[in-house]
């Protein structure tokens, strides 16, 4: 789907991906859009199948072009045999320009809207319906959609959509039956129509962000703080729409230092709190990730990648944030950064993530993208009824009714680097916080002996969480053979193009895998170390220029990995792209 910034591109894309996944269909759904308030060229790619999908595709099967661009732009990327649906009274376009085999579906987009007595955006509408009968797919399928969907806003809106939708449907069976005219002339029928599949499990489907904002109110999130800012406002606005139900206040802030040091602040008093912003706000947030750290309040923030530096490509995906989220804040000091590669992760890792943060009381940094952050997914439904929420040494005001005044140390040295923790306002336990390293009850010292005694009790809290806390799979995993003839390294997003490739280049007869990173604090060393040092041919996959998964492999274990393969151009590598890269490797 693609057209004019303005006219639901985004609407249709995800309403085309709900109804196939209630359908039973499995569905990868990508958007692209310019950094622009109004105008641009949008799309919103929608991949279908009966099998699990976890990349986009290089190809179009079905064009819904609302404009001249749409042609030009996605013209050439459409696949043999591949329809375009399009308004030939309002858009006159060369068909020679696209391949011969094109199938035409001239549809009268803007005439049927405007017969129906419907707003001109509600074209999309019309070309949605269009679409699914192109598609193969019954309208009751759609038409149980827009009921969903408009169903709040009553009887006279929910029929005036499906009238309008069922114009568009109806006019593709009436006039294509015995096919489309081809673009090299002749007639020729659409042959990737689908079918709902009976039966199917019940699944959901959701964006990286979706998940996320999830993990959070199943973790017990209760307060967020955060400034809008692409890739990841829509995980602010999915907190701020369940606030009511889940007792969560969301606080959109006047900037990105106010959100990180409030929702520091609201952790400072007991309460699970979070932030979120991209690189630029993230930038602005590194002296109070600082303050979370000296004083051990539990923190957890999510960084949304997307290309840098300053503004750089605003609503487009990278992953060149990898080292500046590592080494936020100056001085040192044992944080957590967690590297998520699809939407079931994403929801894993943010009940770990506030575990952690509690336990520990540390920082836990959970990275994201604009490709992971805004994809569509279908996914099994999240269910972790045996998740407990893990508060680690909070105090209870029981608890702190039993301490004898002037003997609580906020700061005690103790064998794990955990000291106990209570709340303002407790009894008994007055203390002193502040940014400066201080003693064990809070106060300011600046000797030698105390120095080295809190860097070594922070330092020690990674040691045992990574010995007591965290399993087998938690920083790094494995997918494929065991033995393999080229070992991929990837994280984060593109986890699932290589997935899909290595498995097509495997059901070929190549013996491909991938080595998961999925943290970067603490680095799973000894896991990598042991893969990679057996691998017999390595490649890396990542969205960035310099590499900077490579180096921190280097960093940790001491192998390099040459043999890289890059994109940063603002543009995800989708699997075509990492398949055609396997064969030439194992050439």
């Amino acid at each position: 789907m693609a057209g004019e910034a303005g006219y639901g591109i985004s609407t249709m894309g995800a309403t085309f991906a709900r109804i196939c996944t209630r359908a039973g269909l499995f569905v990868h759904g990508y958007g692209e859009y310019p950094s622009l308030i109004r105008g641009g060229h949008n799309t919103a790619g929608v991949r279908v199948a009966y099998e699990p999908v976890t990349s986009h595709s290089d190809k179009i099967d079905i064009l819904l072009a609302l404009n001249h661009n749409s042609i030009a732009f996605q013209g050439p990327e459409m696949a043999p045999g591949a329809v375009v649906i399009y308004d030939g009274e309002s858009l006159v376009w060369d068909v020679k320009t696209v391949d011969a085999s094109v199938r035409l579906c001239d549809v009268p987009l803007a005439r049927l809207t405007k017969e129906l007595g419907a707003d001109r955006v509600m074209r999309n509408t019309v070309a949605l319906g269009a679409s699914m009968a192109v598609f193969g797919f019954e309208f009751t399928h759609m038409e149980e959609m827009l009921q969903r969907t408009f169903g709040r806003k009553g009887a006279e809106v929910v029929t005036h959509n499906v009238n309008v939708a069922k114009a568009g449907y109806d006019f593709v069976v009436a006039n294509f039956a015995a096919g489309f005219p081809l673009a090299g002339g002749g007639t020729g029928m659409f042959e990737k129509k689908m079918h709902p599949v009976a039966d199917a499990p019940k699944r959901i489907l959701v964006t990286g962000n979706d998940a996320l904002a999830l993990g959070a109110l199943k973790a017990g999130v209760k307060f967020m703080s955060a400034y809008p800012m692409t890739p990841v406002t829509s995980v602010m606005l999915s907190l701020a729409s369940w606030g009511t139900k889940h007792n969560i206040v969301m606080k959109q802030t006047e900037d990105e230092l106010a959100a990180m040091n409030m929702a520091i602040g609201a952790s400072y008093m007991g309460v699970r709190s979070l932030t979120a912003s991209s690189g630029g706000g993230f930038a602005l947030m590194g002296e109070a990730i600082g303050m979370a750290a000296i004083t051990e309040t539990p923190l957890v923030a999510i960084e949304g990648q997307r290309p840098g530096p300053s503004t750089g490509l605003p609503t487009w995906t990278d992953q060149a944030d990898l080292r500046f989220v590592m080494h936020a804040s100056q001085g040192e000091f044992p944080r957590m950064v967690l590297l998520p590669g699809d939407v079931d992760e994403s929801f894993d890792m943010m009940l770990k993530a506030f575990n952690w943060a509690d336990k520990y009381q540390m920082v836990v940094l959970v990275m994201t993208d604009k490709y992971m952050g805004e994809s569509l997914h279908t996914t099994a439904p999240f269910v972790h009824e045996s998740y407990v929420v893990d508060r680690g040494e909070l105090m209870s005001m029981d608890e702190a009714m039993k301490v004898v005044p002037g003997t609580y140390k906020r700061y005690q040295f103790t064998e794990n680097g955990v000291s106990r923790r209570a709340l303002p306002g407790y009894p008994n336990c007055i203390h002193a916080v502040s940014t400066d390293e201080h003693k064990e009850d809070g106060d300011l010292d600046e000797g030698s002996e105390n120095r080295i005694k809190m860097v070594d009790k922070r330092a020690r809290k990674l040691e045992v969480l990574q010995r007591e806390a965290m399993v087998a799979n938690d920083g790094a995993q494995l997918y494929g053979p065991a033995e393999a003839d080229l070992t991929i390294v990837g994280w984060g997003s593109m986890k699932g193009p290589i997935m899909e490739a290595m498995n097509t280049a495997n059901e070929n007869g190549k013996k491909v895998n991938l080595l998961q990173i999925k943290m970067a604090l603490p680095f799973p060393s000894e896991v990598v170390a042991k893969v990679l040092s057996g691998a017999k041919k390595t490649l890396l996959v990542e969205n960035n220029s310099m590499a900077q998964m490579a180096g921190v492999v280097r960093e940790f274990t001491g192998i390099a990995i040459p043999n890289q393969m890059l994109r940063y151009d603002g543009r995800p590598l989708h699997s075509a792209e990492i398949l055609a890269r396997i064969n030439t490797e194992l050439a």
